[in-house]
């Protein structure tokens, strides 16, 4: 079927997105794209084919951000095309939590896009808007850790494009909110390496952030505090 010659366009896409070679991916998803494309003028009120169309657009457009010398103008287009169709497709399904967190990702693509282009102000209202949406998703499921860790990292985009703009103030409040919310979620799963380097990343970039604004004792005594847990988890690592 259609759908299906989509989904084998969009694996070997992604086969070739794994090994770098970001045209010949394009290539594949511009030809799913187009299968998908047919599939929704077939039948323009299934969200399901509406949706896929929009992962099409998305794909292309994240995809030309990895690019030696991306073309963030064409990658927002393709974005906002993506933003569209997800928006049709909970229009038909307005009740589809993925639906949901899809459109709230594929805003944080846009909000880097107009961060590429230097629009910062765009950039930062899109992420403000995203903060909004994650803090939405978790009041039906406080607990649910992984949209805890999805609000922590929309927080730290947010924080990148705040401190960019130079409102560091602002920017440390939300690096603090997330490496708090990421070092919750380590300390519940204390053996899990990956939860432990994501809140120690961000803890040394909040360090940074504090530094920059005049307190270079107190990001120097953050630093030296977490030293020991770097060294070990790099042991880990290594082995």
């Amino acid at each position: 079927s259609l759908f299906e010659l989509g989904q084998a366009e969009y694996y070997v896409g992604e086969v070739h997105v794994k090994r770098g070679e970001i045209d010949e991916a394009q290539w594949h998803w511009y030809r799913y794209g187009v299968l998908t494309r047919r599939l929704v003028n077939a039948d323009p009120y299934n969200p399901t084919y509406v949706m896929e169309l929009a992962y099409t657009l998305m794909n292309i457009g994240a995809v030309e951000q990895q690019k030696l010398l991306p073309d963030f103008a064409a990658s927002l287009e393709r974005i906002n095309q993506a933003v569209q169709f997800n928006r049709i497709a909970l229009g038909l399904d307005p009740d589809n939590a993925l639906y949901q967190r899809e459109l709230t990702t594929m805003l944080e693509w846009k909000a880097d896009a107009h961060g590429g282009l230097c629009e910062l102000g765009e950039a930062l209202e899109v992420r403000q808007q995203t903060v909004e949406r994650r803090r939405d998703l978790l009041r039906s499921a406080p607990d649910d850790p992984n949209d805890r860790q999805d609000l922590a990292f929309t927080l730290n985009g947010l924080a990148n494009v705040q401190g960019a703009i130079g409102l560091t103030g602002v920017a440390r409040t939300s690096l603090r909110e997330a490496v708090d919310i990421l070092r919750s979620l380590s300390d519940a799963k204390p053996d899990d390496v990956r939860r432990a380097w994501e809140a120690l990343y961000r803890e040394t970039r909040l360090a940074r952030l504090i530094a920059v604004d005049g307190d270079a004792a107190r990001a120097t005594e953050i630093i030296l505090n977490h030293a020991p847990r770097i060294e070990e988890l790099a042991t880990a690592a290594s082995r």
